[in-house]
């Protein structure tokens, strides 16, 4: 509070509010909020880029995919996997872990 006004303190990037998401990526770096969703859209793209070759090969749309994540992936990693795949245009009809 400044005062008596109530005032929001805005993140290094000049938001007022922080997505409920954090990513540890590869190089052990933690990455939380609107940071963290950029690397949830690499996945879509990637995800994007595997459809169209799978379309091509196949010579027809592919609307549904089953994914793999890994076997320590919690709820909440699992849903980002999700995510991409919907954003990508997939039907995600399941999650399987890694072996």
């Amino acid at each position: 509070m400044e005062g008596a006004e109530v005032s929001l303190i805005p993140t290094a990037q000049g938001a007022h509010t922080t997505p409920s998401l954090a990513v540890l990526t590869v190089e052990g770096e933690v990455l939380v909020g609107t940071a963290a969703e950029r690397q949830e859209d690499v996945a879509g793209l990637i995800l994007a880029r595997l459809r169209q070759d799978a379309e091509a090969y196949v010579g027809c749309p592919v609307t549904d995919a089953v994914l793999t994540v890994p076997v320590g992936f919690g709820h909440d990693q699992r849903a980002a996997p999700v995510r991409a795949g919907q954003r990508a245009g997939f039907s995600v009809l399941r999650l399987i872990n890694d072996p």
